[in-house]
């Protein structure tokens, strides 16, 4: 739902580091001859390229029903990495790793 929830710009923006991270993912998989990944990566392009109507009517009905603007929901978003959180911090939960208490 990357294309269908941010406006337009940063839609664009972000679909583009987005599809570019992809095809690193795509790489890597083909390295590692790990085949069902690589359809699952070839086939989730496949649909965004084939279905651009259902995003729109996707990325319509949610702008209907918006009430906050991209800047405001991404300031509740975290800053962090959480996977290295998670991985090299050791913390379990989201709150252990925004947590400003400790």
């Amino acid at each position: 739902m990357l294309f269908g929830n941010y406006s337009i710009s940063v839609a664009f923006y972000l679909g583009f580091i987005r599809t570019m991270l992809e095809f690193v993912a795509l790489g890597y998989a083909i390295v590692k001859m790990d085949w069902n990944h690589v359809t699952g990566i070839l086939r989730s392009l496949g649909w965004i390229l084939i279905h651009p109507i259902t995003i729109l009517k996707k990325r319509s009905r949610f702008n209907k029903i918006r009430k906050l603007g991209d800047s405001e929901i991404m300031e509740g978003m975290t800053k962090t990495a959480i996977v290295l959180a998670h991985y090299l911090g050791g913390k379990k939960t989201y709150l252990e790793m925004v947590s400003k208490a400790s």
